[in-house]
């Protein structure tokens, strides 16, 4: 959310600052994956079509990683998901277990996902 605001803060005056944001948050992910049915390496599989994105942000106990749906390339609704040692993966409620405004946090994921490309 810090580097969304930061990076809206400066989207009309100062392009450079805008593009080493969006780096540093590209910079964030220890793993970008998509899959059907099983994750696969983004751009191993030619005829693949990927249903869901991954952004891997964290691993151990707890791991973070945001998560979200693809159409035609196209990722939307991110959720947050979280595990801890020998946990599934669950969903964190932004509101709730987070207490972060849905809507600010909503935004800063949505822009977040899109400065990955999900396509071959």
């Amino acid at each position: 959310m810090e580097l969304h605001q930061r990076q809206q803060d400066h989207l009309a005056t100062d392009c450079d600052y805008v593009d080493s944001i969006e780096q540093e948050a590209r910079d964030m992910a220890l793993d970008v994956c998509y899959r059907s049915q099983d994750w696969i390496e983004v751009g191993k599989n030619k005829s693949f079509k990927p249903t869901q994105g991954r952004i891997l942000l964290t691993t151990g106990g707890p791991a973070c990683q945001v998560v979200c749906d693809l159409e035609d390339n196209w990722p939307s609704n991110p959720e947050i998901e979280w595990q801890d040692w020998g946990t599934p993966w669950t969903y964190a409620r932004i509101k709730a277990d987070l207490d972060l405004d849905f809507d600010k946090a909503n935004e800063a994921l949505i822009w977040f996902i899109n400065l990955f490309w999900w396509g071959e």
